[in-house]
Parts: C-alpha cells; sequence; structure tokens
C-alpha cells in the first residue's frame, strides 16, 4: 500500500503542478484494471519452473493534463504485474506492493503556425502493421525515449518521424564510447477510399558496447539484432557504431466491404561485425504476412499466412531471418502474442521470422448480446536449415523463443471469449492448446526432458475507465 499511496501523490504533484502552472488545465484520467487466474503449462520442460496455478493483477493509470488542441502533457503509471502471493512483489499477506513504474511521460505540442505536432519525451513506439501486429518492433515493451514528428498534408497523404534512443551508457565497459543505440524512423501513410498503404523505412546506430549489461527489454535486442546463440558481450563490432536498416510497406482494402484484405512486408539487416570465434554477427531477413477476412453477422470467418527468411546451412557466415526489437506480433493468443490483458502467451515467439504458417479463424461469433466468441487453429513449420540444430548454436527447446528447421512442426488451437458485463467491465475467457512436432533425427538427444505440449485455462476481468 505505501507504493500505491507514492502513486497516489505523484498523482497529486502533477495535478497541483498543473493547476498552479495553468489555472485553465483540463485533467483527464483514464485506465484499466486487469485481474488475471489462470491454470496453464506454458513452458516446453517437463521439470516445471512454476506452478500450474496462478493469479495476478495489473493497474495502469494515464493521466492528461490538457491546455488546449495545441499542448498537453501525458503521464502513464503501472502497478504490477503483482502475482497474488508474491512478497517482493507486494501480493503476499500485509501487501506493501514494491512494482510501480512510469511507462510513459512525453509532451504533445503543435508548432505554431503549422499542422505539425510533436510529441518529446517517454513514450510508445511502433511500425505500421496491418496484418496482426507489429513483428519487429510493437509489443507492450516497446516504450522508450525519444521524439515524433507528425504532420498530416491533406485527406490522403502524412508523415510520421521519429528519433528513439533505446540505451545508452548502461555499461560498464569502454564507458562512453560506443554504448548508444538509437533508431530513426519513417513512414508516409496513405489513404484513400476503400485503401490504405503505408511504406515505412528505420535506421539504427549500434554502438559496440550498446548490447553489454542492456536494461529492462535487453533480452529482446540481444535475441532479436543477433544470430541465435550470442549473448551480446562477445560482439567484436568493426566499428564503434554499426549500421542497422529496415523497409516495409503495409496496406489493406476495404473496397470490396466486408470483404478485408491486408498485408505486411518487412526487410531488415543489422551488421555487427564478427564474434570472438570469427563467426559473422550479420542478420538480415525478411517477413511477408497477410489476412484476408469477411465480415458476417454473427461470425467473421479469416485466414492469416506469412513466410519469414530462415537460417541457412552455414552456421558461420550470421543470420538470415529478419532482426527484431521488440515485437509484438499476435496471430494467436497463445503460441504468439495475441493474448488478452495480462494473460500469458506467445509460448512460441512473439515474433513469425524464420517460420511460415497458416491460421484459420471464425472471429466474431456471437448469438447473444454482448458475449462474442474466437476459434482459432493453426500450423507452423520453420524454414531453418537443419545444421543450426545438428551442428550449429541451438541446443535446445526455449518456451518464448522456440526455433523450428524445416523438418519441425507446431499447431495450436484456441478458443476465447469475452462478455461485456457492463459498459466498462469485461470478462474473458481463454483456453488454447499447442503442439510441438520435433524431428528427432535432428534434435537427437537434445530432447531429453523436453515436453512438447503446452496449454492454459485462464479468466482475465478488466475495468476501463
Amino acid at each position: 500500500m505505501k507504493k500505491v499511496a507514492v502513486l497516489l501523490l505523484a498523482a497529486g504533484l502533477v495535478f497541483g503542478a498543473a493547476h498552479k502552472g495553468a489555472q485553465a488545465a483540463d485533467i483527464k484520467v483514464s485506465g484499466e484494471w486487469d485481474f488475471n487466474t489462470e491454470w496453464n503449462n506454458i513452458g516446453f520442460a517437463k521439470e516445471k519452473a512454476d506452478d500450474l496455478f496462478h493469479a495476478r493483477q495489473r493497474l495502469r493509470t494515464q493521466v492528461d493534463i490538457i491546455a488546449s488542441e495545441s499542448l498537453k502533457g501525458t503521464v502513464f503509471f503501472e502497478v504490477g504485474d503483482t502475482n497474488w502471493g508474491n512478497s517482493s512483489e507486494g501480493g503476499a499477506l500485509g501487501t506493501d506492493g514494491k512494482v510501480v513504474e512510469v511507462r510513459y511521460s512525453y509532451v504533445d505540442w503543435v508548432v505554431p503556425q503549422t499542422d505539425l505536432r510533436v510529441r518529446m519525451g517517454l513514450q510508445p513506439f511502433s511500425l505500421p502493421n496491418f496484418v496482426a501486429g507489429d513483428p519487429i518492433m510493437g509489443s507492450d515493451d516497446s516504450d522508450g525515449a525519444g521524439i515524433t514528428l507528425s504532420y498530416q498534408f491533406n485527406d490522403m497523404a502524412g508523415m510520421s518521424l521519429f528519433w528513439m534512443r533505446a540505451e545508452n551508457d548502461n555499461t560498464t565497459i569502454d564507458r562512453g564510447v560506443g554504448n548508444a543505440m538509437d533508431f530513426v524512423g519513417l513512414s508516409v501513410p496513405l489513404t484513400g477510399e476503400g485503401w490504405q498503404l503505408n511504406p515505412w523505412g528505420m535506421y539504427g546506430n549500434l554502438g559496440k558496447n550498446s548490447l553489454n549489461e542492456v536494461g529492462e527489454n535487453g533480452e529482446f535486442l540481444i535475441a532479436g539484432l543477433l544470430p541465435y546463440g550470442q549473448d551480446g558481450v562477445s560482439v567484436v563490432a568493426k566499428d564503434s557504431n554499426n549500421p542497422a536498416w529496415w523497409l516495409g510497406i503495409g496496406g489493406e482494402l476495404t473496397t470490396f466491404d466486408p470483404l478485408r484484405l491486408a498485408f505486411d512486408f518487412a526487410y531488415g539487416k543489422a551488421d555487427w561485425g564478427k564474434a570472438a570465434n570469427g563467426q559473422d554477427l550479420t542478420r538480415q531477413g525478411w517477413l511477408l504476412s497477410g489476412i484476408a477476412e469477411y465480415k458476417l453477422d454473427y461470425v467473421t470467418p479469416g485466414l492469416i499466412a506469412w513466410y519469414g527468411s530462415g537460417d541457412n546451412s552455414d552456421t558461420m557466415d550470421g543470420s538470415e531471418r529478419l532482426p527484431t526489437l521488440s515485437p509484438g506480433w499476435g496471430a494467436t493468443t497463445l503460441g504468439w502474442d495475441g493474448a488478452y490483458g495480462i494473460s500469458d502467451g506467445a509460448v512460441l515467439s512473439n515474433t513469425p521470422t524464420g517460420t511460415w504458417g497458416v491460421v484459420a479463424r471464425l472471429a466474431d461469433i456471437s448469438f447473444f448480446e454482448n458475449l462474442t466468441h474466437t476459434l482459432a487453429v493453426g500450423f507452423y513449420t520453420g524454414t531453418n536449415n537443419t545444421r543450426m540444430v545438428t551442428s550449429g548454436p541451438v541446443g535446445g527447446v526455449e518456451s518464448g523463443n522456440v526455433y523450428l528447421t524445416t523438418k519441425d512442426h507446431a499447431w495450436e488451437v484456441n478458443f476465447d471469449s469475452q462478455y461485456k458485463i457492463y459498459e466498462n467491465l469485461t470478462l474473458a475467457a481463454e483456453m488454447g492448446f499447442v503442439r510441438l512436432d520435433l524431428d528427432k533425427d535432428v534434435w537427437g538427444s537434445k530432447l531429453s526432458g523436453v515436453d512438447k505440449t503446452a496449454y492454459k485455462v485462464g479468466l482475465n476481468l478488466n475495468y476501463a475507465f
């Protein structure tokens, strides 16, 4: 409770500052409480590291201090995730929660006499996407420090330009030399009657020491920017600062409503140089995904399909998979990163790089008022060469970062429901099952101790205010 009191005090200081500095400022508070109880087996190890049953909660509160249509400030607090019974998170007897975070803290303003909008501070970042979320930088952890400029040229064309400082001064190794990681991105959304297109590009400056002792989101950066098995410490970079770049385009067609067609394409490269053992650390690849869905009165049938380039047979020449930062791709609610609220998901991965797959689903099934269901069935295969397992760095099956070769498969079934109890109160139920089919000749003894099945049955209660 002490931390909650601190949160309320901080909010009070924000309100007080706004009142003192600008009497006419409007204060808008919004947010949500999430409660989750779940019985699951989401690790692919026979020896379980966690309980099968857990209960937890999270509170998110956003405070907007609005001076005018041209100026406002936003701060976003998060309390949790708080696992019930966990003393370090404040969920044990006596509570005293210690998990209070500031997710966003930014100011939005319009350049005088123009339509150029500026956002400065801690803010969410993502790249344009139309199919199932952002496979490069779109997870719940894609918050960062930076500046975003937005401009609408006319009804059909706009522009968004951002600079994000992902890492800086987080290492004790050669402090001050090559320890920053910066990204600059540009998108040009184009809109017409019944269609959208959004070409985009992003360039990154990767400091040679920027992955050493990385912070909160470091595991995603290491897994996404380097070939499989590298830890970020053994990098022998070409220069103090090394290049990374991405190009992409996405769009959707709704001219034939209720039919919707959409696609996303991305190609990228991150060049770190070489590892201490001489291995090339360049990672470059591509991903293409698409969706087709047809909205009917009581159901929306749809099909999602994708193909991502995979690693070749040379274990020393880098990676041929698309580099990523903090992905949040959610084609399904268990295998991929599409779970509701704080429910568990992404047991395979939060990005489909190195795989191809198909998900057939029936969404928005509704026969009763305020009650909807979604049934989804997926089949996935790897696009990575088998030598990455037989002779390369892949040492086992890692939950959340499952590596599939061309001889490996996985399939998934989900049945999810949402019931709107009140306008702002939603009860969600999720049931999912994922099964791995890994080739014995490829994996051999590495399958020892592997549980090929993951499942979950969970309830989520969400109060949005």
